[in-house]
């Protein structure tokens, strides 16, 4: 009696194992080899025409930015009541402070809102930004805000990131504005 309990728990424990393998496989088979077609025209907003979101080797203009004063310059695109970027405010802390003891990466903040209203803003996220300026932010080729955009002393986009970032990305790139572009740090 006991044998035969035995072997019927092995049983269903076989199928049971064999059951969990073909719904596995046919999860992984639609997930790596059963996707709808990726849309290939650019994204559009009502009565705009297409744009692209900012690439690197991107030129960008900013009004009253002069990006020749620095080697390279951050660009944080944030904008009012986007969670995201309050979220992030301990990273741009983070940047600000140590962007303040080098002297050859500028930071501008560029925010859609009038500018008084954009340095009370980071005000309140403790933030100090040196310059804010008001533009928009598809100008620049945002898609959504918190953007970070770092370009050369041509205004030519170096790299982006978009949105809140995980502990490991920002590092990466408090390092990148610490070493440079190119340089590695021990």
């Amino acid at each position: 009696m006991f044998d035969k309990l035995t072997k019927s728990i092995q049983l269903l424990a076989q199928l049971a194992t064999i059951a969990i393998a073909i719904l596995l496989g046919v999860a992984v088979t639609q997930h790596y080899f059963v996707r709808p077609p990726v849309a290939t025209t650019p994204m559009r907003y009502p009565d705009q025409a297409p744009y692209q979101q900012v690439r690197a080797g991107t030129k960008l203009s900013v009004p009253d930015v002069d990006w020749g004063k620095n080697d390279r310059t951050l660009l944080l695109s944030l904008s009012q009541g986007c969670h995201y970027c309050s979220a992030s405010a301990p990273f741009y802390q983070r940047i600000s402070q140590q962007l303040s003891e080098q002297k050859n990466v500028g930071l501008v903040a560029v925010l859609p809102q009038p500018v008084e209203a954009a340095k009370t803003y980071l005000s309140g996220l403790g933030v100090n930004v040196p310059e804010v300026r008001q533009a928009s932010l598809d100008s620049l080729g945002v898609v959504g805000t918190p953007t970070l955009i770092l370009v050369n002393k041509q205004g030519v986009v170096i790299d982006a990131w978009r949105g809140q970032l995980p502990p490991s990305k920002e590092e990466e790139i408090l390092n990148q504005l610490k070493c440079g572009t190119g340089e590695q740090c021990g």
